[in-house]
């Protein structure tokens, strides 16, 4: 299913926040940390190692792979989880339940750090059930590294974290639970701590967010249950998991992650009502792999008796709705390689091009073509009392025509525009992308 998500998302451009991660992993190593820890206070872990990953290579692919990377990692925790509970079957039966989730395959095509932050929240559920079984002091130690570094990935998953915590004490209420879980404090606390600092400079984060409604919070939640055949087979094993656990002790271990799932979701809404506004479809995918670890602990008690049968069901549902549910999960995204590939076709020697954000120049110049001339290579910009173009030395140009490739053109950058290329030659959308032809007047 990896391989099917990486193949067809090849074929799509990189969008805006894709071209955010890799302007971001193209800085100097000391440029990185600094920005890192200084003034993107999300996703500082993928950022770095992301920063290694292009020194291999930065074709879309292979970018994009480091997402899928983490999408198995984060099956592997699945697996680990069930199949020590209940054996290979269900654990088998819960792992293809997740690679057919097509929210999580949609976020595995993209150069995000959505997946890494999953795959800790599943690892973190791993070491919280050896915590219970009273398995050692290292599993307390990775607990708490995976838990400072999910938050580092996805500050969102800390309410996934808590709930995980609060299921853990109740299901074994020991001393030596609440040791180990000092211990993970502990960990979390000082791999989470320079990533604070970002937090505490810059408080606004995520400022884009809507303000939450109930319409709204339908909209993300069906956007996240990525369809009907997907909620049938997750609703069904996790009534099944919360009916069997009140007369079967076997299953209670399953409980845990039920109660990190919810806890994840019910703690973002009331954040996001009595805060600020957090709730975005994207910020519950730490959710899915412990909700789909819950529902094997609803299928685990129909397994002895009812195995073909629900591998029947619950293949069949989810296999109708696939294709169609990753296209509607997929974000709404700018389209750089065919605005690109459209000034590459029309412009003629002494072309310039700028692009904002200044990310978005990323998102143009990968997909120039090799030997492109100097003269069409993107420009940068300043953005002072006016405007001014550069090239490539530096040198203050005006070029006669320009391309200019934006989603939402700032009101600076407009009056500039009017002023200096009043006359409009070329205009198109791609996707969300909006891209012009502009002309001194007379040219």
């Amino acid at each position: 299913m990896l391989v099917f998500a990486l193949v067809r998302g090849a074929k799509d451009s990189m969008w805006m926040d894709e071209a955010f991660s890799v302007a971001a992993a193209q800085r100097p190593l000391r440029s990185l940390v600094e920005f890192v820890l200084t003034r993107e206070p999300n996703m500082g872990p993928y950022y770095l190692t992301l920063w290694g990953w292009i020194r291999i290579d930065d074709g879309d692919l292979w970018v994009r792979f480091l997402s899928a990377l983490c999408t198995v990692a984060a099956m592997w925790a699945v697996w680990l989880f069930v199949q020590r509970r209940s054996g290979s079957g269900p654990a088998g039966l819960a792992v293809v339940v997740f690679a057919m989730t097509p929210f999580v395959l949609a976020w595995s095509m993209q150069a995000r750090g959505y997946t890494m932050a999953m795959a800790f929240a599943a690892w973190s559920l791993v070491f919280a059930d050896r915590i219970r079984t009273g398995d050692g002091r290292w599993s307390a130690l990775l607990f708490g590294v995976m838990v400072g570094l999910g938050v580092a990935s996805q500050f969102a998953t800390v309410f996934v974290f808590v709930g995980v915590v609060v299921a853990l004490v109740a299901l074994a209420p020991t001393r030596a639970t609440l040791r180990s879980l000092v211990m993970s404090a502990l960990a979390a606390t000082v791999v989470f701590i320079p990533f604070s600092i970002a937090a505490i400079l810059k408080p606004d984060h995520a400022s884009w967010v809507p303000d939450l409604t109930i319409k709204r919070f339908l909209e993300e939640i069906d956007k996240t249950a990525s369809g009907l055949g997907w909620v049938a087979v997750l609703g069904s094993g996790v009534v099944c998991l919360v009916v069997a656990s009140v007369r079967t002790v076997r299953v209670r271990p399953y409980l845990m992650p039920l109660v990190g799932a919810v806890t994840g979701v019910v703690g973002l809404v009331l954040f996001s009502v009595l805060v600020r506004p957090l709730l975005v479809d994207r910020y519950l995918i730490g959710c899915l792999p412990l909700l789909v670890v819950a529902a094997a602990g609803g299928w685990t008690v129909l397994w002895s008796r009812w195995r073909v049968t629900v591998v029947v069901a619950v293949v069949g549902l989810l296999a109708m709705n696939l294709v169609t549910s990753i296209d509607r999960t997929r974000p709404k995204r700018e389209d750089f390689r065919s605005a690109t590939a459209r000034i590459v076709e029309n412009a003629v020697p002494g072309d310039a091009i700028i692009a904002l954000p200044s990310y978005a120049v990323v998102g143009v110049a990968r997909y120039l073509p090799d030997g492109t001339s100097a003269d069409r290579l993107v420009a940068s910009t300043d953005e002072a009392d006016s405007w001014v173009i550069v090239d490539a030395a530096g040198t203050a140009v005006r070029p006669r025509r320009l391309w200019i490739v934006v989603r939402d053109p700032s009101p600076p950058l407009r009056t500039w525009v009017d002023s200096n290329y009043p006359v409009l030659l070329d205009e198109g959308w791609y996707g969300e992308l909006r891209l012009q032809l502009r002309s001194v007047a007379g040219g």
